[in-house]
């Protein structure tokens, strides 16, 4: 096994391990980056099936994962959520770490995992979830992975 073979396959674990979703997720889709440009949008979208009495709210998760190379202690981000009847635009600022400038979110190592509840909806049929980050950097590094869970409330 090459040098660099046995971290990789310990990262992909990792990454299995904390994106495993609950039972109550209607959807959910993690992006892998290498880095993010402003420009890039990412677009995560479905169509929701609800069971006879299930529909009800649903929480609108947004995920992300970073590793030490992150130079920033927040993230923040454009969220436009597209629904069927109605659009909501958001401003997310997450915190990425605590005062004494170690990392929020689970995790070890050089990576962590973060989840913030972006809103909870009524929500039924189609949604599509664009995101865009909002830093200062053109191209913005240590950013893993992003994610959207949908979980029933």
């Amino acid at each position: 096994m090459k040098p660099g073979q046995l971290s990789n396959i310990f990262t992909i674990l990792l990454m299995l391990l904390f994106s495993a979703c609950r039972e109550d997720s209607l959807y959910h889709e993690f992006r892998p980056l290498t880095q993010w440009n402003r420009a890039e949008v990412l677009c995560f979208e479905d169509s929701l099936a609800f069971a006879p009495g299930k529909a009800g709210n649903v929480e609108i998760i947004v995920q992300l994962r970073n590793n030490n190379s992150y130079p920033y202690a927040n993230l923040c981000l454009n969220a436009d959520i597209f629904l069927t009847d109605s659009v909501y635009r958001e401003f997310i600022d997450i915190k990425l770490t605590k005062e004494d400038g170690k990392w929020t979110g689970s995790g070890w190592g050089s990576l962590f995992t973060h989840e913030v509840i972006l809103k909870s909806l009524p929500m039924t049929g189609k949604f599509k979830i664009e995101l865009s980050h909002a830093m200062q950097d053109e191209v913005l590094e240590g950013i893993r992975n992003v994610g959207v869970c949908l979980r029933l409330k």
